[in-house]
């Protein structure tokens, strides 16, 4: 995160804090994996949030109605990554990973912030 700070991108630590939560948050949740790897790497175009598990089920996304306290997490990486995908391993478990390109204009707007019509 300093790395952000340092190169002028700390506009987009909030973005990037909410992938690294929302990835990791998945891997917690939803599998029986006793651990899980968390990787973060910047390059100079983007940022790359690659999380691990022992499990090789694939993450499925939900509809969540709007009280429902789950099932987010999904629509959140399609509004707020700009790409993101699951890679299952030679060993049969699964890294999800999402990037954030840098070089875009800064994030999205949060839910609090108002947008010009």
């Amino acid at each position: 995160m300093q790395t952000l700070r340092r190169s002028g991108l700390a506009h987009r630590l909030h973005d990037v804090r909410l992938l690294v939560s929302e990835v990791v948050t998945n891997a917690v949740q939803h599998t029986r994996s006793p651990s899980f790897t968390v990787t973060v790497r910047m390059t100079h175009n983007e940022v790359i949030v690659a999380v691990g598990d022992a499990s090789p089920e694939v993450p499925l996304r939900h509809r969540p109605q709007t009280g429902d306290e789950h099932g987010r997490g999904l629509v959140l990486l399609d509004l707020l990554a700009d790409a993101w995908g699951v890679d299952i391993t030679d060993h049969g478990t699964k890294v999800v990973w999402c990037c954030l390109n840098l070089t875009t204009a800064a994030g999205h707007p949060s839910p609090t912030q108002e947008t010009a019509p």
